[in-house]
C-alpha cells in the first residue's frame, strides 16, 4: 500500500478548511491506537539491548523502506544543501506538514545529522509500526506536565549533543498542500530558549501526470533547505521566538512564490 497518497474526501476537507481559514485543523480521521504514554519515567534514551535491536531494524527494514519512499513513491529531490552546511552544531528544524511520510523525505535531506522527529503522543504506538518509528527517531510529546518536563529535559540534552530536533509547526498534515500555513510557536520557543538556529525546510511539489486508482495525481517532492535563522540575543524570550516565527513564515512564503511563480494568497 502506498501511504504517500490520500483519498478524495480528505482533499474536500482541505478545501473547506482553507475556505474557513482553519489552517491548523486535523483533517485525516484519527483512530487513536494503543500507545505508550510519555510520563516522567518514559525512556527517550533506550537501554543498550533495544538500541541494538533498532540498529538491525534500521539496517534491514526501515532504511530499505525509506529508499522505496524517497526514490519510488515520492521521488525526492533536495535543494539548498549549502544552507545545511552552515549549521555546525545543534538546530531546530521546521518543515511544512504535507504527507504522512514527509519525515522520511526530511530524513533524506538531513542525512549525516542525528535527528529526532517530534510527533503527537498517540503516534508512539505499541504495534510493530510504532517500533519502526521509534527506531527511526521519533520524539513524542506528552499530554501531562510531568511528561513534558521529561520531554524538555531530553530535548535540551540532545541539543547539547549537537543533534537536530525537527518540528512540523503547521501542526496538522494536509496532503500535498502547496501554500505555507501559519506556524505555531513551540519550535521557536525552544530555539530562542536554547540559543540554537532554526533551519527552515519547505517542501514543494512537481505534478507527474500520473494518477492513482482514485484519480488523484501523484507528486514528486522537492525538499528545499532554506537559509538558517539565528536567535537575536538582544531580545527577551517572548520577542525572540516571535521574531524567529515571523522570519520562518516569510522564508516559506518566498520559497513558495519563487518555486510556483505566483503570489501567496491566504
Amino acid at each position: 500500500m502506498n501511504l504517500s497518497q490520500t483519498t478524495k474526501d480528505v482533499l474536500v476537507k482541505i478545501e473547506k478548511a482553507e475556505a474557513l481559514k482553519q489552517y491548523n485543523d486535523h483533517l485525516d480521521d484519527i483512530i487513536t491506537p494503543d500507545y505508550y504514554e510519555v510520563d516522567k519515567d518514559y525512556r527517550f534514551d533506550k537501554p543498550w539491548y533495544i538500541k541494538i535491536g533498532y540498529f538491525f531494524l534500521m539496517l534491514f527494514i526501515v532504511r530499505p523502506y525509506c529508499f522505496i519512499v524517497n526514490h519510488i513513491w515520492l521521488k525526492v529531490k533536495v535543494t539548498g544543501q549549502k544552507n545545511l552546511a552552515k549549521i555546525k552544531g545543534a538546530a531546530i528544524v521546521t518543515c511544512n506538514h504535507v504527507n504522512k511520510l514527509d519525515a522520511i523525505a526530511l530524513g533524506k535531506a538531513l542525512k549525516g545529522h542525528k535527528c529526532h522527529y517530534t510527533v503527537a503522543e498517540f503516534n508512539n504506538m505499541k504495534c510493530r509500526l510504532g517500533t519502526y518509528m521509534r527506531a527511526y527517531g521519533i520524539m513524542p510529546f506528552a499530554s501531562s506536565n510531568e511528561g513534558m518536563k521529561n520531554f524538555n529535559y531530553h530535548l535540551e540534552k540532545y541539543l547539547n549533543k549537537g543533534h537536530f530536533i525537527t518540528f512540523f509547526p503547521e501542526r496538522s498534515e494536509w496532503w500535498c498542500y502547496e501554500k505555507p500555513r501559519p506556524l505555531q510557536i513551540g519550535a521557536f520557543h525552544y530555539a530562542a530558549k536554547y540559543n540554537v538556529p532554526v533551519l527552515p525546510v519547505f517542501i514543494t511539489f512537481i505534478k507527474t501526470g500520473k494518477f492513482d486508482k482514485q484519480g488523484i495525481e501523484k507528486r514528486k517532492f522537492v525538499v528545499n533547505i532554506l537559509e538558517p535563522i539565528y536567535p537575536d540575543n538582544s531580545l527577551v524570550l517572548k520577542d525572540c521566538k516571535e521574531q524567529l516565527k515571523n522570519i520562518n513564515e516569510e522564508r516559506n512564503k518566498e520559497c513558495y512564490e519563487n518555486f510556483y511563480h505566483r503570489k501567496l494568497e491566504l
